[in-house]
């Protein structure tokens, strides 16, 4: 099961971010980037400068900025503490360059009463540092379109005179509201965003067929391997490479590679000699690149998973198989850990008492969609999630060791009933555009173990019921946040071990 985690946990938290080729050959094909927040989504976006916790900024929605008005947008809500200088701005991931023709098109909002310095168009350009466009005293209240275009940016940042193109990592914009009012709150709307520029001439794939998530470099194939399956790669690049190799490593350790070798030119496919792979079992990481001489033209990466061997429904296997359960059923019964064995049961018998069956109901659509700080409106819905993770804990571990029936019986009543609810997460979040939040990952770490320990005890109906609501709760709502719309853009939050943790548990428990 180890396997199955660490390839499931890699592909879910570590995938590669963006980087670019840095060759003054690189070969380009055009890209563009739009976003209209109609999804009610932040897809990616931060605020900038950046939130002290990006996983949970509670200034930085999608909604309408003016009571009315049925645009959607982007609205930051900034809050002067202080009569010092303030900054509203909004932040995205890019991995793209600017070139001659390039430009970049938007719609912005400040709703204020507050005089603003500027607006700023900026870019993350590595190498070449910070590029900003700006505009002087922008006008406030009203929805303003901005244009500019690669010589705007060449105009006001004159070092960057002379190329024919420059890397982009991350585009932002910044509007500085100075010796703000702490009576005044200021409000940003970002809407419509269109960016033109180029990309990487990517290879396209013939075989193996690929999946391709927008704010992931690697594409992704549509398959699973198994070690002894023969593996064939193939396809076009719109580039004039006279070489292209094929370069495998340990997802976990780009330093360890386990294959490196040439595909071969026929016509205009390239082709990688059928191979047998005899890779261990878990998650690779390949980078496909080529070449023209010793120049660099364009690289494309993808992952490779060769799944392990795990029989269909054989539980438990969360924690322990059936064979390890026998050592720690000899452990739990020594006299160093029996106070553990025997609290089980207690514990059980504590928790059904606490959430009986008949008074776990669903109620959720009624906690407050605003303002859930204040009040209870939090506490109690963090309060429910937490009884049913104790519920379940407790109970599913009784029947594991103790072969307490009533404690088995309970937890799958309780999976089921739970199961069946039309969702789990706060409204407050709901409204936000958001998929997850980290106690329902932690919900889903216990829903695992309960489906896991409690397996024998459910018909097929009854499993599939427990499994439809951990995918549709806890592995979708996690993908859909933290991998398609990349919530968390910097690595600073447990929230990520949370929603992670909760829905590679499920993924494990479901697995096969």
């Amino acid at each position: 099961m180890r396997n199955v985690v660490t390839a499931l946990f890699m592909a879910l938290s570590c995938m590669t971010a963006f980087h670019g080729i840095a060759g003054a050959d690189v070969m380009l094909e055009p890209f563009t980037y739009r976003e209209d927040f109609e999804t009610r989504e932040l897809s990616a976006w931060a605020s900038y400068p950046q939130w002290q916790d990006t996983a949970y900024d509670p200034n930085m929605r999608v909604n309408t900025i003016v009571p009315g008005d049925p645009n959607i947008s982007i609205v930051q809500t900034v809050t002067p503490y202080t009569n010092v200088d303030n900054y509203a701005g909004a932040l995205k991931e890019l991995d793209m360059y600017m070139r001659p023709g390039s430009e970049i098109s938007l719609r912005f909002y400040l709703k204020t009463n507050l005089p603003v310095e500027f607006f700023k168009i900026r870019l993350a350009a590595g190498k070449d540092g910070k590029l900003d466009t700006t505009i002087v005293n922008p006008p406030t209240n009203r929805w303003e379109w901005i244009t500019v275009d690669y010589n705007d940016f060449i105009r006001e940042n004159p070092r960057i005179a002379g190329k024919d193109k420059f890397k982009v990592n991350a585009l932002a914009v910044l509007a500085k509201i100075p010796d703000a009012d702490p009576a005044m709150p200021i409000y940003l709307g970002v809407d419509d965003v269109v960016v033109k520029g180029a990309r990487a001439v990517a290879f396209k794939f013939a075989e193996p067929k690929m999946f391709k998530l927008s704010e992931w470099k690697p594409y992704i194939p549509q398959n699973h391997y198994r070690k002894g399956d023969t593996f064939k790669l193939s396809g076009n690049w719109a580039v004039s490479a006279d070489k292209v190799t094929l370069d495998v490593s340990l997802f976990t350790d780009s330093g360890k590679k386990v294959l490196s070798t040439n595909l071969k030119q026929k016509n205009d496919t390239w082709n990688l000699k059928p191979l047998k792979l005899s890779f261990d079992e878990g998650l690779y990481h390949a980078t496909l690149t080529a070449y023209s001489g010793n120049d660099k033209l364009s690289d494309t990466e993808f992952t490779l998973y060769i799944v392990p061997e795990i029989a269909k429904g054989s539980h438990p296997r969360i924690w322990f198989d059936s064979e390890k359960k026998k050592w720690v059923d000899e452990r739990l019964k020594s006299e160093k850990f029996k106070s553990i064995y025997d609290g089980f049961p207690k514990s059980a018998k504590s928790s059904r008492e606490s959430t009986p069956l008949d008074k776990v109901i669903f109620d959720i659509d009624q906690f407050p969609d605003e303002k859930w700080l204040i009040g209870d409106g939090s506490s109690a819905w963090f309060s429910k999630i937490g009884n049913w993770e104790s519920a379940i804990h407790n109970n599913a571990l009784a029947y594991a060791f103790n072969n307490d029936l009533e404690a088995g019986e309970y937890t799958k009543d309780l999976l089921l009933k739970i199961s069946k609810f039309p969702y789990w997460l706060n409204p407050w979040m709901m409204k936000r555009g958001r998929n997850i939040y980290y106690p329902v990952g932690e919900l889903g770490m216990e829903l695992a173990l309960g489906y896991d320990l409690v397996y024998d005890l459910m018909n097929e109906n009854e499993r599939k019921t427990v499994r439809a609501a951990m995918m549709k709760n806890i592995v979708l709502g996690a993908h859909k946040g933290y991998v398609e719309d990349d919530l968390v853009t910097s690595n600073t939050s447990n929230w990520v071990a949370h929603i992670t943790g909760g829905t590679l548990m499920c993924q494990a428990a479901m697995y096969n």
